[in-house]
């Protein structure tokens, strides 16, 4: 096996004391076909590690198909390149010019970040083909605090006659001793101008356990000097820190006027197996229903379905809307993935869409080390074209959130 496919797969984090070395199998994603009413598209994946900058290359090629001549055609691609850290430094897209038969760049984005992985810069560019060179589109640069606390982001656009940045938004945050963020202040730059105007800000309340209470917005008036309310989300929690009820107001005559309301439901594991979003009707004084969603796990914990209905509200009853099924490997990954609409008229689900993941296995070692007299091991991985983490056996996703 080519050992840059081999290094792609799995990144192995260095430990301190290695204690053992195992073999692990790992699924690697290879190609995904999509098959509609319409027709097929496919997306192929390919992996290289240069191990000079340790820096890994994925590239995803999107195909159609023509069925009239049965055969695949370049539409696209994206390459994404990571560091060691897995942080993500480059995002390109191209489009295939079947009259060049070649490859055109058409935008990207690229991000640095600091010693602790934040990002720092996120800057897009889109193509000239006129003078063949990349111009900047976007950019968003970050600040932090010593404990590693976002408390700054300015976001703007690129003047190409005078070949600067033009900053149009500005984000500020601020924080409890918890870590928890307790407000976002926002401000805007007007259009020729240099002086940064204040626009609306949020307030964010905490209980002892750092569940966030409520959400109060705010605009700011001007000519006023003055903020104003707008908007605001309470949220109630279980005894287990999953939020069971969110309620969404707004301001009417100076008054807090309720607007919608989502109400989740859990199973024993903390998984989110319902949620029922309502509006409300001021005439009825009353929450309404609208949508409601259904979630099913295997018992692995993985979503093997997702059903969403809507209230009708004449026949006063729940509709079919919308079925998503999944299907997975023996290694946990998604093998299959079937979007359906429903008919009322024959009263069924329609396939939609029908998404076919294909992998490559293979065998690595994984390095082990001892921490307080129990095994635990780290190590990056490629699940469904995406890179994760595994840490001590649970999978992180590069923002830090468990995916498992």
């Amino acid at each position: 096996m080519k050992k840059t496919i081999l290094v792609a797969a799995i990144a192995l984090l260095s430990a301190p004391a290695l204690m053992a070395v195992k073999n692990v199998e790992v699924a690697v994603l290879d190609s995904t076909i999509g098959e509609t009413t319409s027709g097929k598209d496919k997306s192929v994946f390919t992996y290289d590690y240069d191990e000079a900058t340790q820096t890994l290359t994925r590239t995803e090629t999107m195909l159609g198909y023509n069925n009239s001549e049965k055969v695949w055609f370049n539409m696209g691609r994206t390459t994404e390149k990571y560091d060691k850290n897995t942080n993500l430094l480059l995002s390109l897209y191209e489009y295939w010019d079947s009259d060049k038969k070649a490859w055109i760049p058409n935008n990207k984005y690229e991000m640095t970040y600091n010693e602790n992985g934040d990002e720092l810069t996120h800057d897009g560019y889109y193509y000239d083909m006129d003078n063949d060179k990349w111009i900047m589109s976007d950019y968003h640069d970050s600040k932090y605090n010593v404990k590693g606390e976002l408390v700054e982001l300015i976001s703007g656009g690129w003047d190409t006659e005078k070949n600067v940045k033009v900053p149009y938004d500005r984000d500020a945050y601020s924080y409890d001793d918890a870590g928890n963020r307790i407000q976002l202040t926002n401000w805007y730059m007007p259009f020729g101008k240099t002086t940064w105007q204040l626009s609306r800000r949020n307030k964010y309340v905490y209980d002892a356990n750092g569940w966030r209470l409520s959400e109060l917005k705010e605009n700011y008036y001007p000519d006023d000097d003055k903020w104003m309310k707008s908007d605001s989300i309470a949220y109630k929690y279980d005894e287990n820190g999953n939020c069971i009820e969110e309620i969404s107001f707004w301001v009417n005559s100076g008054a807090w006027v309720p607007s919608r309301k989502i109400i989740s439901t859990y199973d024993d594991d903390d998984q989110l197996v319902g949620q029922e979003d309502m509006y409300y009707d001021i005439d009825k004084s009353a929450f309404v229903s609208d949508s409601r969603n259904k979630y099913e796990y295997n018992t692995s914990g993985k979503l093997v379905l997702h059903l969403t209905d809507y209230y009708d509200v004449t026949e006063t009853k729940w509709v079919p809307s919308m079925k998503e099924e999944y299907a997975y490997n023996m290694y946990g990954e998604v093998s299959i993935y079937q979007n359906y609409s429903y008919d009322s008229t024959a009263e069924t689900y329609e396939l939609n869409t029908t998404v076919t993941y294909y992998y490559h296995v293979e065998v690595v070692p994984t390095s082990l080390r001892n921490t307080e007299d129990k095994y635990t091991k780290t190590m990056k991985v490629i699940r469904n074209g995406q890179l994760l983490i595994i840490r001590d056996g649970v999978t992180y996703n590069l923002q830090g959130a468990r995916v498992d």
